[in-house]
């Protein structure tokens, strides 16, 4: 505070010097400290913010270089019962004290209106409204998604689903769109990507924004793991159907494998050259049959180490091996020294 009168008085000063007439410098003088006694008193009423005073030394070196200024943006804070406390961080905007408030989802609700991301709902029931999850809200009238109006859903028997899915006693709906051939009856969550009702399987896309349609047998359809699932005539992987695979002797060895008594698959992909009988997984990217070691990059592609000595190579973390002869960094060969632990042989 101290250091705002000086910076007025100075400017009164400069003021002054410029001026021939007196009575104008004093009546600049006394607006002068009325701003600074209606600025204090401001202050005092709001008790929102403090300007901490530098601590000069002898030297003049600023000891205290921490200064807290007005605040950019508004800190919200409420009791246990949901009432904002007294205490607000930005003078420029004071609010009741008993004033309520909630946010979740995108919206924003207050006692006398509601937003979503900072733009106001005018439409909305205030007193029914109900806040759903992923971004859905409902009040007596209407369904909303992301702020807007879902026009054929059903307020009273509406169900969040999903993210992409939810639905009425009418419809099932992607987001604001009906989900063509579903049946609403009988539509129901398997987990949270895959979803069936008497007619189909569903496989939500997350990273494509869509629901795809599983080519399965919704009557007998079942999930082996997260990426896995069969039929009474198919296994697949993720929304892809396997269809050389032996549906009466296969084994899955891990999320993205699988064999049957012919054949090795990566995902949907048959690895052509595996030998099913004596495959093993070694690690997350290694593995290896009585012929061939092989690594599975991050880009899912599977390589070959030509080279590497089946009997002798060992795993020595996801990304490094091993064998009598070599080094080997991904799929490979690299000098010996990269390896961290002695090679024998």
């Amino acid at each position: 505070m101290k250091n705002i009168k000086v910076l007025l008085l100075i400017c009164v000063l400069v003021l002054s010097s410029c001026g021939e007439n007196k009575q104008e410098d004093s009546s600049i003088l006394e607006e002068v400290n009325t701003w600074i006694i209606v600025w204090e008193k401001k202050k005092e009423e709001t008790n929102t913010w403090i300007i901490e005073e530098e601590k000069v030394t002898e030297n003049n070196i600023v000891e205290n270089q921490d200064i807290k200024s007005e605040p950019e943006t508004e800190k919200v804070e409420l009791n246990d019962e949901g009432i904002r406390k007294e205490e607000v961080t930005n003078p420029k905007k004071i609010y009741k004290k008993e004033e309520k408030w909630t946010r979740s989802e995108g919206y924003r609700i207050n006692n006398e209106a509601i937003y979503y991301r900072g733009e106001e709902i005018d439409w909305i029931d205030i007193k029914t409204f109900e806040i759903l999850e992923y971004e859905y809200a409902k009040d007596k009238s209407n369904v909303y998604f992301r702020g807007n109006i879902l026009k054929l859903a059903n307020p009273e028997t509406f169900e969040v689903l999903h993210y992409w899915l939810s639905k009425d006693k009418n419809n099932v709906y992607t987001q604001y769109s009906i989900l063509e051939w579903s049946d609403s009856d009988t539509f129901d969550a398997l987990d949270f990507w895959y979803f069936k009702d008497k007619n189909n399987v569903y496989k939500v896309r997350w990273f494509h924004e869509k629901i795809s349609i599983l080519p399965a047998d919704a009557k007998t359809f079942k999930l082996l793991n997260e990426y896995c699932s069969k039929d009474k005539n198919f296994i697949y992987w993720d929304w892809y159907k396997i269809e050389w695979l032996d549906l009466e002797n296969f084994e899955i060895l891990s999320d993205n494998l699988l064999k049957d008594k012919n054949n090795v698959y990566w995902k949907w992909k048959k690895i052509e050259w595996a030998n099913s009988e004596t495959f093993k997984v070694l690690s997350d990217s290694y593995l290896k049959d009585k012929n061939t070691i092989y690594y599975i990059s991050s880009q899912w592609r599977v390589y070959t180490l030509g080279n590497a000595d089946v009997e002798t190579f060992e795993v020595l973390d996801n990304w490094k091996g091993k064998d009598k002869n070599n080094c080997y960094e991904l799929w490979k060969i690299v000098d010996k020294s990269e390896c961290s632990e002695e090679i024998s042989g």
